[in-house]
């Protein structure tokens, strides 16, 4: 018996101690996925009754970043910041006054557009989330940006245009 309690008391003091890192790591991990949860979800703007995220700053501003070429510093991502998030504030009133208006984006609109990003940059068609992959750019937030650009065009067209006399 002496045999097996001395086993079972290497056994536990091996154990306890990987259990204890264990316990450690994961609150740490836990801990950082929480932060970086919270930070995402913080908001960055309120725009009548919706929100701009910390998510939607930090995804368009990568998409600024890489569509223009530049490398993306901390100094630049700082100055970027405050007009990024401007145009994001000014998307966001603009698809409010469409949604007002009942402006509406189809599937088709959103595919031609698409279609002529692709065509633009020569990218294979039916490859621009592959495309939007390899360079780091969020799906949604090119998403966002091409939904709001086309509801603002439609809105424009829409009201603006038939008072226009040459």
């Amino acid at each position: 018996m002496k045999h097996i309690k001395i086993r079972t008391r290497r056994h536990a003091d091996f154990v306890m101690p990987v259990v204890a890192c264990a316990t450690i790591l994961f609150a740490i991990f836990a801990f950082t996925e929480l932060a970086f949860a919270q930070r995402i979800q913080r908001i960055a703007a309120t725009v009548n009754e919706d929100i701009v995220s910390e998510y939607d700053l930090q995804a368009r501003m990568q998409v600024v970043v890489v569509s223009s070429g530049l490398r993306p510093t901390p100094q630049l991502r700082k100055r970027l910041s405050q007009q990024v998030l401007r145009s994001l504030i000014d998307e966001q009133l603009q698809l409010q006054e469409a949604k007002k208006r009942n402006v509406r984006v189809s599937e088709g609109d959103m595919r031609s557009r698409i279609a002529m990003l692709e065509k633009q940059n020569r990218i294979p068609a039916g490859t621009l989330d592959d495309f939007l992959k390899k360079i780091g750019i969020p799906r949604e937030a090119l998403m966002k940006q091409i939904r709001a650009q086309i509801t603002w065009q439609k809105l424009v067209r829409r009201t603006i245009l038939p008072r226009v006399t040459v």
